[in-house]
């Protein structure tokens, strides 16, 4: 009779598996019609990395926008090997077709959307559900993960490749390690095959970092007794996940040169104080998109610079209420102690302005972090249940009509994604920050649209004057209009804001077209001086050199 029960559970998990797997891959479906938008251009069109293998090895060993020398900064925090290696595999079976792109990105979705209903599922099952019923919570949470909105960003666009890679090793290791413990003992292959995917997930994006800390909280949340009477025997198990930190650490560092080279929004102008006090006003504003996921946009221009702002006054009330929140789950729920750990952790790292380096908020950031919400979401169904089974009934009903309500907002979003024409419709319908304005800007002078792109960036200034990208981007729009007096000088500003690579570069070719060689021999040298690997100056520094001794 048992192994009966057991095995027609197995059989509905599969079933309500495959439900979660079609019911994701439907409602991202549309995606599939969208063309390469935004970066796609740069990160895909135009990256010589992806078109061939012989680059494996300056994939590996450069940062990840290294492909993309003289057209933007030497310096990158970013060192995401395995996303060049999935735009490959990409190129490789679909060639340049965008449908193909998108289809890795909704596939990975999709399976990342059938871990969140077996891990969600072992989770309550856990905390004490009963076998026979405990599929509707897990099941209800797998489908409210599937189809939320929130993540039309990181599906829906080919540059946001990196959230539903890095998410699915990333709990594809979480599963492996609960299944590999769940006897008290430790299962040899799965725990190998945990350790391997944390290794694949730390090389699509630096969060993964937190994943041994999220088994310890698990460890904590459903063996809490053997923790505390065998702590060595937990280190044991830990150590082989520090050390493929410790190798992941080595190859940033050598990729990158640091393990952290480049400071971020120094243009905004913010003190660490003022990036420190913007990290709850961010989590909350985070917390609001996953709650009540409308006006999304592909850019938010969010920060505070006061306490005495609305949002930093909320922070403040804020404040006590979370960590009441927090120490109720910490007490009473397991699920909900691993619902806040995974929302928290992963999102910590971008709740620190100067740890991003485009938007101090986006979208995308919130997509392995609402696992950890809609737990959560599960663990409020779950005590509602429990408190009133009448209820059960009434709350099928309102969470069809939520899901259907999500399903549709998703699929209106997809389409925004659809081309540059729909995206920046959309994007600029709202107030947005200077760095928008220069993305928008180096569309335009792509398009050679000079007189359009350096009204963009001349916005870009007006917001921030500071903005060495913006200064930078103009004096290139000067350049191409044959205006080198124009050039030399916002270049010279943004080199003094912030002294960069590229910007030197660029000042060395407006002093060539002006003819002042010495000047520009000097230009490239500091160029050199700072990335020794810079061919292009290097080449330009050899040609003056030759001609003018």
């Amino acid at each position: 009779m048992v192994g009966a029960v057991t095995a027609s559970l197995v059989s509905s998990r599969s079933v309500l598996a495959l439900v979660v797997f079609a019911v994701a891959f439907a409602v991202y479906g549309n995606a599939l019609l969208n063309g390469f938008v935004y970066d796609d251009t740069f990160l895909v069109l135009s990256n010589p990395w992806i078109k061939d293998t012989k680059h494996l090895g300056d994939i590996f060993f450069s940062n990840m926008w290294k492909f993309g020398e003289g057209q933007v900064s030497g310096a990158s925090n970013y060192y995401r090997p395995l996303i060049h290696v999935i735009y490959m595999a990409c190129h490789q079976v679909f060639g340049l077709a965008p449908w193909g792109f998108h289809l890795v990105g909704v596939l990975l979705h999709a399976g990342v959307s059938v871990l969140v209903f077996f891990i969600a599922g072992l989770f309550f099952h856990r905390d004490g559900g009963e076998a026979e019923t405990s599929l509707a919570v897990p099941l209800a949470v797998a489908l409210l993960f599937a189809v939320h909105p929130l993540h039309t960003e990181a599906v829906a666009w080919v540059g946001a490749v990196t959230e539903p890679a890095f998410s699915f090793f990333f709990l594809l290791s979480l599963y492996f390690y609960c299944g590999a413990v769940a006897r008290g003992g430790l299962e040899p292959v799965r725990y190998a095959g945990s350790i391997a995917t944390f290794f694949l997930a730390l090389l699509c994006k630096e969060p993964a970092i937190a994943l041994p800390a999220v088994l310890v909280a698990y460890d904590y949340a459903f063996a809490r007794e053997s923790l505390r009477e065998r702590p060595f025997v937990h280190v044991k198990r830990y150590a082989p996940y520090l050390l493929v930190v410790a190798a992941y650490l080595v190859l940033r560092r050598v990729a990158l040169g640091a393990l952290v080279p480049l400071e971020t929004h120094s243009d905004l102008g913010l003190t660490t104080y003022q990036c420190l006090i913007n990290v709850v006003p961010l989590f909350l504003k985070y917390a609001e998109k996953l709650i009540l996921p409308v006006n999304l946009s592909a850019h938010y221009a969010f920060h505070i610079e006061s306490l005495g702002e609305p949002w930093g006054i909320a922070s403040l009330v804020a404040m006590p209420i979370l960590g009441y929140l927090a120490y109720v789950c910490f007490r009473r729920s397991p699920v909900a102690l691993l619902g806040l750990v995974l929302l928290v952790l992963p999102l910590a790292p971008v709740l620190y302005i100067k740890a991003v380096q485009v938007n101090t908020m986006a979208e995308r950031y919130a997509y392995l972090p609402s696992f950890g919400f809609v737990l959560l979401v599960g663990v409020l169904l779950t005590r509602a249940l429990a408190a009133r089974p009448k209820t059960a009934l009434p709350l099928a009903g309102l969470g069809c009509l939520i899901f259907a309500l999500l399903a549709a907002a998703t699929v209106s979003r997809n389409a925004v994604w659809r081309s540059d024409s729909t995206f920046w419709a959309d994007t600029l319908q709202r107030p947005v920050d200077a760095p928008l304005h220069v993305s928008w800007g180096n569309r335009l002078l792509a398009r050679g649209s000079l007189a359009q792109a350096g009204e963009q960036f001349r916005m870009a200034i007006q917001l921030e004057p500071r903005s060495p990208v913006a200064h930078n981007s103009l004096g290139i729009v000067f350049g191409q209009m044959n205006e080198p007096d124009k050039a030399i000088a916002h270049f010279t500003i943004a080199a003094r804001i912030k002294p960069d690579v590229q910007v030197y570069y660029n000042l060395g070719l407006a002093y060539r077209s002006k003819g002042e060689m010495k000047a520009a021999i000097e230009q490239f040298e500091r160029a050199l001086a700072m990335d020794p690997g810079f061919g292009r100056a290097r080449q330009k520094l050899a040609e003056l050199r030759r001609t003018y001794r």
